[in-house]
């Protein structure tokens, strides 16, 4: 089965379910609850005729009221409790399956060489703590109760809240501050405990590119108050890297972090320029909001 990825993306197809006939038309007058479990957080479309359509419409709530007020041959989708929900008015073969986005060409890739900068950043005691990256591991197993409470608190994935946060820093103010970087490319949260597991982050996330693509790319002021309200006019280049830690190959390695606020990228020098950083340019999030975001798992 294959399916048309988002422009800049591959598919890898996940499940196929075929219910109908991907060649013949069976609408219906009221709604039809699909359920694929253990399939939340992935997209999904369909197949008619042999023409691949995604399904993209989130539905408003998972009940029988939304799903007939669909329109003709109409569908959408929503996450529940682990499991991808569809609301449809048509049968057919649907797909799931998962993105990955396309490396830039323009962009050089390579073996991070990480830079050993500290980084303090804001832990679940809301603490700052100030220690060289990757020197000394955290105390595991609170790191680990924490993430594994909170992805027990995650019951349900609100994809267009995912969207639009992607790349952000959120501290989860409710929560004593917890941090959480939302990696674009998975569209998951990855708890930033301190200075180790961000050295992690950069391990796992940092993107390799070359001096002469990064010059393109302007420099923030960290000690600037960026509001959500001063978006400002970036290029095409700069958009593809939003939200993403990259990682100055050709040089030592030194770590920036590009807002997707404004399209600037902000220099992660140290323990304070870091900890600047995130109380500059980090987005407040409730606990309710947070937890419709997949948490995903450093390696």
């Amino acid at each position: 089965m294959t399916v048309t990825p988002d422009s800049g993306h591959t598919a890898n197809v996940s499940s196929v379910i075929e219910i109908g006939s991907s060649d013949l038309a069976l609408t219906f007058d009221h709604g039809v609850r699909l359920t694929i479990f253990g399939q939340a957080g992935k997209d999904v479309g369909y197949v008619s005729n042999g023409v691949f359509t995604k399904i993209s419409s989130v539905c408003a709530a998972d009940s029988q009221s939304v799903g007939d007020a669909l329109s003709a041959g109409g569908d959408c989708r929503i996450d529940v409790s682990g499991n991808l929900i569809i609301w449809t008015k048509h049968f057919s073969s649907f797909v799931t399956y998962t993105q990955t986005a396309t490396p830039n060409s323009s962009v050089q890739y390579s073996a991070l060489p990480l830079p050993s900068h500290n980084l303090a950043l804001v832990g679940p005691d809301n603490q700052v703590g100030d220690q060289q990256l990757g020197s000394r591991a955290p105390d595991t197993t609170s790191i680990a109760s924490f993430i594994n409470s909170e992805t027990l608190s995650v019951k349900s994935i609100n994809r267009q809240l995912t969207s639009r946060l992607k790349g952000y820093i959120l501290l989860q103010v409710q929560s004593h501050g917890a941090a959480w970087y939302l990696d674009p490319v998975s569209s998951k949260k990855y708890y930033l405990a301190n200075g180790f597991t961000a050295f992690q982050v950069l391990q796992q996330f940092g993107l390799g590119i070359s001096n002469t693509d990064i010059a393109r790319i302007p420099i923030g002021d960290s000690r600037q108050s960026v509001g959500a309200g001063k978006k400002t006019a970036v290029s095409k280049f700069v958009v593809g890297l939003k939200g993403r830690i990259l990682l100055q190959v050709q040089s030592h390695g030194e770590a920036w972090y590009v807002n997707p606020v404004d399209g600037k990228r902000y220099y992660l020098a140290n323990g304070a320029a870091a900890y600047e950083v995130m109380r500059n340019l980090s987005l407040g999030i409730s606990d309710t909001d947070i937890r419709k975001i997949m948490v995903g798992t450093l390696k």
